[in-house]
């Protein structure tokens, strides 16, 4: 079933007027900042900061910031007070009394490096290709790349892949919007990150999710199974998000009207 437009829909006011509290996990690339073609660009404008601490604020909701970024450069990118941060797809997190790392990354570890100094020599110097090294993984952006750079990416990618048994058995492919990540082959996600938090939140929270990518889908999956929300960022028919919001900016407008619910309610009855 295709999801609903979120704003002509609007299920979350009322949840929240009926005094809900909210566990709100949001993306950080492409639905807290817009995407851009260097991955070393994007910071949190002050604004959504203050957005996001002031729905921590209202004293009825928890804040978690999720992305494939490592834990340490969304932290440094999104500094908001108070927030849990689940980096490299939920293989690391931290927040108010947690901090998880998971286990499974280890075998991989130096299957990836070796991998990644490969792949370096081979593309590094194609127009438009940038290679980002994280903790457990790293990255091949290629949104700037031309057709004839991506097709040759492609074949060395596959390759390069294909070259040792062992790197088909430890390492996965993670596809994201003109991204293709290589990371530990592990079963664990961000719908896995999230529900590992929600355990950690306690129960009578509502589940509120918003991601722009497929990687996000694991998140809606986990969440709608619990009850939650589910709002995928950019119209798409093939999700598991049961609404949506036209683009980023409509993102930041359903954060606005959270936290407004939250205050509204906090009027009526001060805690």
């Amino acid at each position: 079933m295709a999801p609903r437009y979120y704003f002509e829909a609007n299920p979350l006011a009322a949840q929240i007027d009926s005094g809900r509290h909210v566990a709100l996990f949001v993306d950080f690339d492409g639905t807290l900042v817009p995407i851009r073609k260097d991955p070393s660009e994007p910071c949190l404008a002050p604004a959504t900061k203050g957005l996001l601490e002031s729905i921590l604020g209202s004293g009825r909701s928890a804040v978690t910031v999720i992305s494939g970024r490592s834990l340490a450069d969304l932290r440094k990118r999104c500094p908001v007070r108070g927030a849990y941060y689940a980096g490299s797809h939920g293989l690391e997190i931290l927040g108010p009394g947690m901090r998880f790392v998971h286990k499974g990354t280890r075998p991989a570890t130096p299957v990836i490096d070796a991998l990644r100094r490969e792949i370096s020599a081979a593309i590094g110097a194609c127009e438009g290709v940038v290679i980002e090294k994280k903790r457990f993984s790293f990255a091949v952006h290629y949104r700037a790349a031309s057709d004839e750079v991506v097709s040759f990416l492609r074949k060395s990618l596959h390759s390069k892949m294909a070259a040792q048994p062992d790197r088909g058995r430890l390492l996965t492919v993670i596809r994201g919007k003109k991204v293709l990540e290589f990371a530990p082959r592990v079963s664990w996600n961000k719908g896995e990150a999230a529900l590992h938090i929600m355990e950690r939140i306690g129960d009578g929270y509502l589940p509120v999710c918003l991601g722009d990518d497929r990687t996000d889908e694991t998140l809606f999956k986990a969440l709608s199974g619990k009850g939650g929300i589910a709002v995928r960022v950019g119209p798409s028919k093939k999700t598991a998000a049961a609404y949506y919001v036209k683009d980023q900016r409509e993102a930041l407008l359903l954060l606005a009207q959270i936290d407004e619910a939250l205050r509204r309610f906090a009027k009526l009855i001060p805690l």
